[in-house]
């Protein structure tokens, strides 16, 4: 699959040496003309390159929309907040994307959650980055609510389960608690279907909730799952004889964790003009790399993990939820038909044929606002405001008090 990605940039490099032989043979003048029209283009797409990373990812439009509305913005990278904390001398630790496993290949453990009773560098969208105090797994939770062997409510999903970018008392599962009920969240960023089906099987086994919600998060679920589909190890999650017992090997991940932590970050040391010479913000705007193709594709491997899912949720007591979430574009491209983005009603449709409960954030809660992107802080792309994150806990409340 790898190879397929990059096909396309070993066909341009070759037909620009071609364009080079080319031009020597051509006599001078016409030579010139070519390739200063030639730099005229290149310069122009680094300029759109510039502009796209300097003011229109998500962490500069956030800030430029505070500063427009007085509010104090910390703009630096997390990566320079990590490293200012350190000097600092406050013992942190980032959160790791299970991208960061999928990228080093190692296949003798792979971690579903985090470094355990760390303080934990998360992400900032409101003007400030938010820490938490992770639990005995490395999760967003308290760690009291592993204590409790029967719970209302288990969550599992990426960073918006994980509760970003919001304290975290503000995320679902803790505004869940604060409605009474017993709720643990397992939610990481980054994760993909696979992921999250090993999170289940890792994880559930300790706990015997009445209610699992799977989120799912329309912006980049899919896409996730393709990179997943090339991990031998989380492929085997669909075999459920298997499991890493991870719940027994926390503090081998611990371990693990840090020194990945450490080459991570050293390998990604200037990394960023390496983004900037690749084009890589322009090639994901004009949709030239496959993962901006991929989130509006779903094949049976999902609709396997899905109701696998199900049935291990089942099979330990639970009702199981799967819980759609918008993402910021759904709201913005109005020239699209809202059923038919990224395949949503498709997708529902589907998975209720297969008898599994569907709660529709879009459906009954954000399209029901005439200003559904006040749900996301500044009115920017991201995750949702603590206001969002609180709606959307008590429509599935009641969706499910019903």
């Amino acid at each position: 699959m790898r190879h397929n990605i990059y096909f396309k940039y070993y066909v341009f490099s070759l037909l620009g040496v071609i364009f080079f032989l080319f031009l020597i043979k051509l006599k001078e003048q016409i030579r010139i003309s070519l390739l200063i029209s030639s730099a005229s283009v290149v310069l122009s797409l680094y300029f759109v390159e510039f502009y796209l990373e300097n003011y229109s990812n998500p962490l500069s439009l956030h800030a430029r929309e505070a500063k427009s509305m007085g509010i104090e913005f910390d703009n630096r990278d997390k990566y320079t907040v990590y490293k200012d904390m350190l000097n600092q001398g406050l013992k942190v630790v980032p959160t790791v994307s299970p991208a960061v496993h999928l990228e080093f290949a190692d296949n003798s453990i792979f971690p579903l959650g985090g470094i355990s009773h760390a303080h934990t560098l998360f992400c900032n969208e409101s003007g400030e980055y938010m820490t938490y105090k992770s639990d005995r797994f490395g999760f967003n939770n308290p760690d009291f609510v592993w204590n409790d062997y029967l719970l209302d409510f288990l969550l599992i999903g990426d960073s918006f389960t994980q509760g970003a970018c919001v304290q975290s008392d503000e995320n679902i599962s803790s505004v869940i608690r604060q409605f009474g009920y017993k709720s643990l969240n397992i939610g990481n960023g980054g994760n993909g279907p696979l992921s999250e089906l090993g999170s289940l099987i890792e994880y559930s086994k300790l706990i015997k909730p009445k209610n699992i919600l799977w989120l799912y998060y329309e912006g980049n679920d899919i896409v996730n799952l393709n990179q997943e589909k090339e991990s031998n190890l989380l492929v085997k999650y669909l075999n459920p004889k298997f499991n890493q017992d991870l719940a027994n090997r926390q503090k081998e991940i611990d371990k693990y964790l840090d020194n990945k932590i450490q080459q991570y970050h050293i390998k990604n040391e200037g990394k960023d003009y390496l983004k900037f010479i690749k084009l890589t913000k322009l090639r994901a705007l004009l949709s030239l790399d496959e993962q901006t193709k991929d989130r509006e594709i779903y094949d049976t491997l999902f609709i396997e993990i899905i109701l696998k899912a199900k049935k291990i949720s089942e099979e330990n007591g639970g009702n199981f939820y799967f819980v759609y979430l918008p993402e910021f574009s759904r709201y913005t491209k109005m020239s699209i038909a809202q059923d038919d983005y990224l395949l949503k009603e498709r997708m529902i449709s589907e998975l209720e044929k297969q008898g599994v409960q569907v709660i529709d954030i879009d459906k009954i809660l954000f399209s029901k606002y005439r200003d559904p992107i006040e749900f996301f802080p500044f009115k920017v792309p991201g995750h949702y405001t603590k206001e969002g994150y609180q709606k959307i806990s008590q429509s599935i409340i009641n969706v499910i008090k019903k």
